[in-house]
């Protein structure tokens, strides 16, 4: 799949995509596809770190020593695309006592429920992002339908 653009609108409307996501949710992965795929500079710290919390697109946060005057021309002139990747909460769950070793069984309710409000808070910062350039992916869609996932971008 390597060195394949699969969407060639993409590559016209913006210059740069910035992924936000929780942990487990694929982003990591979603960010190797993207710069393997398409010719958009994938942006890591700029814009705020990628596990926080989505955050409205805001010139004040741009960081990037490199190219801070690309950055935010194209935040002005709105050729970012943000792209938040979001998990099935069960699944989410199941994924982070995985990746801790924690046995799920044993892991006290208050803290289940603890990642389920976390999972709640950072959903619905994402239904506050709309009206800005942006996707909410769904790990699954991209998991079973890498390439028509990445075409609908």
């Amino acid at each position: 799949m390597a060195n394949m653009v699969f969407f060639q609108g993409l590559r016209v409307r913006y210059n740069y995509i910035k992924i936000y996501g929780m942990m487990r949710t694929g982003s990591c992965w979603l960010h190797t596809l993207i710069s393997d795929n398409f010719k958009q500079q994938v942006l890591t710290n700029s814009l705020g770190w990628k596990h926080s919390y989505p955050v409205k697109p805001n010139p004040s946060i741009v960081e990037d020593p490199q190219g801070i005057v690309s950055i935010r021309n194209a935040f002005e002139q709105n050729k970012i695309l943000y792209i938040y990747t979001i998990k099935n909460p069960y699944s989410w769950i199941l994924s982070m006592c995985k990746r801790r070793r924690w046995d799920v069984n044993r892991v006290e309710l208050d803290f289940l429920q603890e990642l389920c409000f976390k999972w709640n808070a950072f959903a619905n910062e994402y239904v506050d992002l709309q009206g800005y350039d942006s996707i909410v992916l769904k790990y699954e869609d991209l998991l079973y339908n890498t390439i028509s996932t990445l075409e609908s971008l």
